[in-house]
């Protein structure tokens, strides 16, 4: 034994070979649909024993015995996807490797450097082949390396070039990012690689800017999400395409006051469908790009709440704006009851000129003037009630924010507004419906029939017998939907008038039976119970998935409804594989996703058998649900 080698050395050399064991796994344990997490943790330590004891050939032949003996199920196996680059292993990088114990990627690869030499090198990183020393420099395995003959054919995938290009000078990177490469890349490598290596050299931004360009071309609209990662990209994608964009995208366009001028109150209510948030930061990037105030008057005072430097708009804009920013002081005071939120309120009312303000605006303007809380409430609720609701959340997150915590005072006085705001905007909105006759007479009622025969009325009296679709809710309450806290409340509200079970999900799934009586106290306290337990922590879909999949057998279920922006942050078999296995079961999959979630996953659980819906704004969940799971019919 050489004891030359130090302790230190010895540490690196088994963590970078339980590195490389551990990301083989990782595409092994997605191949196991529903499997509990217990056996697959047993699995994967075996496996990795196995490995880093006999070598990965061994684990490999012993693999199938592994996995019957632990009862595993393999899901069907999708053909892989085709290799990014196929290429032969440089001759010249695997000598100077082969003489030498330590290197730098500077002294393989010159200005020179073929791209075969460079994707040599991103293989033998890839590989473990070249390891990373604390010190910055690669120690190099020779024997792994001669293992791998020069000239020898191997493949690269998109993600590994994407992984360990950036450690190749930049001026080599035209050689490995070609047009071809960018043509059969996926939607969601080439985000990566333009969200990586755009802006530091002129031929890779040249044809990042003409893919984007072409696949907008050919129909491709990037998500509000995919646009803020191609923020460098998409403006010179767009500069000179005759297309209709979203709203979303208007900032990015050169020319955007020649695109909106005679469109303004269309593009404005597409606007308006925009998430608050989002609404916001587009408006303050047109605002600097656009100089005609009649855009801007076609918005509503919510919208136009976060605009600033109003020195230079005129005074019917500004009064707008103005009260916009008084309405959320005061949804701030009604929430926290801090009276310095209402002084700011009326102060900013007061500069007001309510002889700019349209007359149905009037009135709230002098509702706040007066303190006159309910009446403010009924007049945002008819006018701008799905707003109004998304201001409270919003403005519910910046306490959460400010303290580092909800005082349940606070959201009690957050659901109470929340159900007032619900209330005036019931009529004609969809969040009723009134239950209708049903034709199936049910068990003959003897005593009401006898009551009437008694006062000579001869007609049989039979017990109501209501038909009730179950439907199992699947509600995201992790970390990363608090920004959609209002939204999640509203879908809850949607769906509680036909379902049995809702499976509240973060890291755990909990169970909840919904409430017999739907009453609006019984909502109220059940969504204040959501939002003082809920959006916190990391996401498992696939255990909510696999926990709604048991109640939908026991509750004789065939519908499951999703309210998720899919993002699993646990390790777990993929989502949409448990996703599958349950729509072949039967069941009846529907996902009800924010607007910004990323493409590629909603199209993998497309794939995988599922109804998605995408929803713009919380406003119309209802009447798509209704749409969707058919709930105008119940009876």
């Amino acid at each position: 034994m050489n004891y030359s080698v130090s302790v230190e050395e010895l540490r690196r050399l088994v963590d970078e070979g339980v590195r490389r064991e551990l990301e083989a796994l990782g595409a092994r344990l997605a191949e196991f649909r529903c499997a509990g997490v217990d056996k697959l943790v047993l699995y994967a330590k075996m496996r990795l024993a196995i490995a880093l004891l006999a070598g990965r050939n061994v684990a490999d032949s012993l693999d199938g015995e592994l996995v019957e003996s632990l009862g595993l199920t393999r899901a069907a196996r999708t053909p892989p996807p085709p290799a990014a680059e196929l290429f032969q292993i440089d001759e010249g990088v695997w000598r100077r490797l082969a003489k030498t114990r330590y290197t730098t990627s500077r002294s393989l690869l010159t200005e020179s450097s073929s791209r075969r030499g460079i994707l040599t090198y991103i293989w033998m990183r890839k590989t473990g082949i070249l390891r990373r020393h604390p010190n910055g420099s690669l120690i190099v395995d020779r024997r792994e390396l001669s293992r791998h003959p020069a000239g020898s054919e191997r493949e690269l995938g998109l993600g590994d070039i994407g992984r360990f290009l950036a450690e190749v000078p930049s001026s080599l990177w035209s050689k490995v990012i070609t047009e071809e490469l960018l043509g059969n890349a996926g939607l969601g490598d080439l985000i990566t690689l333009a969200e990586r290596y755009h802006g530091f050299d002129q031929r890779v931004d040249e044809r990042l800017a003409s893919e984007v360009r072409r696949r907008i071309a050919k129909g491709w609209v990037p998500s509000p999400e995919e646009a803020r990662r191609l923020e460098g990209v998409i403006a010179k994608a767009l500069k000179g395409l005759k297309t209709t964009v979203p709203p979303h995208l208007l900032p990015f366009i050169d020319s955007v006051e020649d695109y909106v001028k005679g469109r303004e109150g269309e593009l404005a209510g597409e606007i308006e469908r925009l998430p608050l948030r989002e609404r916001w930061e587009v408006l303050r990037s047109l605002r600097r790009r656009i100089r005609d105030p009649g855009f801007f008057k076609h918005l509503n005072p919510i919208s136009l709440a976060e605009l600033r430097s109003l020195g230079s708009v005129d005074r019917e804009l500004a009064s707008r704006v103005m009260l916009g920013q008084a309405i959320g002081s005061y949804l701030e005071y009604l929430l926290t009851r801090d009276p310095s939120f209402q002084a700011y309120a009326v102060h900013i009312a007061e500069r007001i000129d309510a002889g700019a303000l349209e007359p149905r605006h009037r009135p709230l303007l002098e509702s706040i003037l007066n303190g006159d809380e309910k009446k403010m409430l009924f007049l945002l609720g008819r006018e701008a009630g799905f707003d109004a609701l998304e201001l409270l959340s919003v403005k519910l997150g910046e306490e959460y924010s400010r303290s580092g915590g909800l005082d349940p005072a606070v959201v009690k006085r957050a659901i109470a507004i929340g159900m007032r705001l619900l209330n005036y905007m019931r009529g004609g909105r969809g969040f009723t419906w009134r239950r209708r006759k049903t034709s199936v007479r049910g068990r003959l009622e003897v005593r009401g029939t006898l009551y009437k025969w008694v006062r000579l009325d001869n007609e049989a009296v039979f017990k109501r017998r209501e038909r009730v679709q179950r439907v199992i809710g699947v509600v995201d309450v992790s970390g990363s939907m608090a920004r959609f806290a209002v939204w999640s409340m509203l879908s809850i509200a949607a769906v509680f008038p036909v379902v049995s079970h809702i499976v509240l999900f973060s890291e755990k799934p909990h169970v909840y039976r919904s409430p017999f009586k739907k009453t609006s106290l019984v909502l109220a306290r059940f969504l204040e119970k959501l939002y003082t337990e809920g959006f916190k922590g990391y996401t498992n879909i696939s255990e909510a998935l696999r926990r709604a999949g048991e109640l939908a057998s026991r509750a004789d279920s065939k519908t499951i409804l999703v309210f998720s922006d899919l993002k699993q942050t646990v390790p777990d078999t993929e989502p949409w594989l448990v996703a599958r296995w349950l729509v072949e079961k039967g069941l009846r999959v529907i996902l009800v996703v924010p607007r910004g979630t990323e493409s590629a996953t909603v199209e993998r659980y497309r794939g995988a058998g599922c109804d998605i819906v995408v929803v713009e704004n919380p406003e119309d969940i209802p009447n798509i649900l209704k749409r969707r799971i058919n709930l105008k019919n119940r009876v």
